[in-house]
């Protein structure tokens, strides 16, 4: 289960970046945030590297949100994350706490504004 959202939640990426943007307007930047570690075939991952996809948005605008939301605990996937920028609803895409989310954080998301075609997402370097 927690594998099928995590391929949701990067295709979902994928979408928000071409997504109602011209591809001058797409951008994706990086930061450190909550750990998160994921085991496949007896190789283990563990980082804080986050990538983060843009469309119509400034990477700073998304680094400063995302490194607000991927802290929150217990956000439970397809669930809303509360008191994200004001007009673009958040949402947590990835596990909740456990073996491939050791800290607990909302370490895949998006928030996106349909209506006027911009937002961002978020999910760990490398993650598959």
């Amino acid at each position: 289960m927690a594998r099928s959202l995590v391929v949701f939640a990067l295709i979902l990426l994928a979408v928000i970046a071409s997504a109602g943007a011209p591809a001058a307007t797409r951008a994706g930047c990086v930061l450190s945030g909550v750990r998160w570690k994921h085991t496949e075939n007896g190789v283990t991952l563990v980082s804080k590297g986050y990538n983060i996809t843009v469309a119509r948005v400034t990477c700073g605008f998304a680094q400063s949100w995302v490194r607000r939301l991927i802290p929150r605990r217990g956000v439970k996937p397809q669930e809303v994350i509360k008191n994200g920028p004001a007009g673009y609803p958040c949402y947590n895409l990835g596990p909740q706490k456990g073996p491939n989310n050791i800290d607990g954080g909302v370490i895949v998301g998006r928030c996106w504004n349909g209506p006027v075609g911009k937002g961002f997402g978020w999910a760990p370097i490398g993650y598959p």
